[in-house]
């Protein structure tokens, strides 16, 4: 199984991504600071649920974080994990 796509929004210090592999290996690079541990961190907080969730998953000034994660195997959606979080507790984002 492996990752088919990965939609970030404002989890920690991404405001937006739409990560879709198209090889074996996928490289995530940038400066400090730009959210490539977030990236991994969003597949943690997907997978592992609560207790991989830091204290302040939402980015500062968002009202809500939204992660997706479709995994499956050559090129068939086997999974798909959808998790959210709101800052104030009310009802998960649509």
């Amino acid at each position: 199984m492996k990752i088919l796509r990965l939609v970030i929004e404002n989890v920690r210090r991404i405001r937006a991504a739409d990560i879709t592999p198209t090889k074996a290996v996928t490289v995530i690079s940038g400066e400090n600071r730009q959210g490539k541990t977030t990236v991994l961190n969003a597949i943690a907080y997907a997978l592992g649920g609560k207790r991989e969730l830091c204290d302040e998953p939402v980015r500062r000034g968002a009202k809500g974080a939204k992660i997706r994660l479709d995994l499956g195997a050559a090129g068939v959606k086997a999974l798909s994990v959808e998790w959210s979080k709101t800052v104030d507790g009310s009802p998960a984002l649509k």
